[in-house]
């Protein structure tokens, strides 16, 4: 019974999906509002990751021993 209600519910939800779509001719704006703010994002994290994780992670495979990175993984 209960595989039921979930095979139903999952068909269900499939039609639903099947069914969301965009009115023919209108086109998503490429306008993106945030877009000044993600670039400062991606950019403070492109320089932490260059700057402090990768140093990090040099320092973490030339100390520990191959045996004690594959324990710790």
């Amino acid at each position: 019974m209960i595989f039921l209600k979930r095979l139903g519910i999952t068909f269900l939800s499939f039609c639903i999906i099947g069914c969301a779509s965009i009115p023919a001719g209108s086109e998503p704006s490429p306008h993106d509002p945030w877009e000044s703010f993600n670039r400062s994002v991606f950019s403070f994290n492109e320089g932490l990751d260059e700057y402090l994780l990768k140093p990090i992670t040099k320092g973490y495979r030339f100390i520990l021993p191959k045996p004690a990175q594959q324990g710790i993984d």
